[in-house]
């Protein structure tokens, strides 16, 4: 076992859990260190994320194809004003339509599993008594690099995508905002959802001289460290329709992608999450 590995099962036995909470640090210092840039929050649902940009951004940018989402969405940031654009569409890495879909589970819509990538009608099948119904709907889809040149935004500083599969998609949609911008990323990948996401994702973004890590407890952890069968076990259905026992813990779902050039934003990062 090497440092790495030592540290985070120290770390995952001491029982810390994995949540947004530290990502969210992030983004006051990151957009004090990238003045006048913006924030991209994809898959914003009610704006978790969208919320503490728009405290700290020139601008931010939301895509929300769920409608009930949107409506929520808008109002939690009606006080920013045209400081905040929502858009009403999926992203991928081709324009046209797509199916959205989220499962029904005991009788309760999971309206935030929403994906364009999960076949949800196999999850019925494969796990019998966890998914009630399915509901469907036809939503725009659109490219991350193609919208940024319509709206002529200022450069991404911050760039947050939680899609529920369509990660691996959205960025390579976003390949020239990545390589012109060099924004820092926050991403979820979930291998229950899309097998194999959690070393394509890096790889394709170390191609783009990207490293990736995830952060857990009071450490950040290089993506070599990460093994989805120790961090990352669960079925792939909404955690309340199956006992908690069935998923590890912590279970680690986000991660970050940093420039390997940008000494001044690795330096920003260490420092906020050590204080």
């Amino acid at each position: 076992m090497d440092r790495w590995q030592e540290r985070l099962e120290a770390v995952r036995q001491s029982g810390w859990q994995a949540g947004d909470d530290d990502y969210l640090r992030l983004i006051r210092p990151l957009f004090t260190l990238r003045r006048g840039s913006i924030g991209v929050d994809v898959g914003a649902l009610v704006g978790l994320y969208a919320a503490k940009m728009a405290e700290n951004a020139a601008h931010t940018l939301c895509f929300e194809p769920l409608a009930d989402a949107r409506s929520v969405l808008t109002q939690n940031l009606a006080s920013y004003g045209n400081r905040v654009t929502i858009r009403d569409c999926a992203l991928s890495d081709k324009r046209g339509e797509a199916q959205l879909s989220f499962p029904i589970c005991k009788q309760t819509p999971v309206k935030q599993w929403a994906s364009i990538e999960k076949d949800f009608g196999k999850l019925a099948q494969d796990f019998p008594g966890c998914i009630d119904g399915i509901a469907s709907m036809t939503v725009p889809l659109r490219v991350l690099d193609e919208e940024l040149i319509e709206l002529q935004l200022p450069p991404v500083a911050f760039l947050k995508i939680d899609a529920e599969g369509a990660e691996e998609a959205i960025l390579r949609g976003s390949q020239k905002t990545l390589q012109r911008d060099r924004p820092f990323v926050v991403c979820e990948l979930e291998e229950r959802h899309v097998h194999g996401c959690t070393w394509r994702t890096p790889q394709f973004l170390g191609m783009l001289n990207y490293d990736m890590y995830f952060i857990l407890g009071p450490a950040i952890y290089p993506i070599a460290a990460f093994d989805a069968n120790v961090l990352q076990v669960g079925p792939p259905v909404p955690q309340f329709a199956m006992p908690e026992a069935s998923f590890s813990k912590p279970y680690i779902q986000m991660f970050m992608g940093l420039p390997r050039e940008d000494k001044a934003m690795h330096n920003c990062v260490l420092k906020t999450l050590s204080t």
